[in-house]
């Protein structure tokens, strides 16, 4: 009877033991899935941020190209710089 006693303590004793151990397995995955939700928390603030600067970057640079596209600068550009003058009136023949 006593051996009966003894074995069962024993296997009283293990399965406290892996109660303990799944607890910690468990607490160790809620753990590292908070962790990782922190890290993607994190990443997620830092893209709208990019995308925020992106945006402001693309619409300034909108406005420079159509701002170079004028006619106006292109024909300064042609007389000032080039030295080009505007033709008096249209050629005969081109070729």
């Amino acid at each position: 009877m006593r051996v009966a006693n003894e074995r069962g303590k024993m296997f009283r004793g293990g399965r406290i033991f892996l109660w303990i151990a799944a607890g910690t397995v468990l607490l160790l995955v809620y753990v590292t899935e908070q962790l990782c939700i922190i890290t993607l928390e994190k990443n997620v603030l830092e893209l709208r941020k990019n995308r925020v600067q992106l945006e402001t970057r693309l619409t300034s640079l909108g406005i420079e190209a159509a701002q170079l596209r004028r006619g106006g600068r292109i024909k300064m550009i042609a007389q000032e710089r080039l030295g080009m003058t505007v033709p008096v009136g249209a050629p005969e023949k081109l070729f």
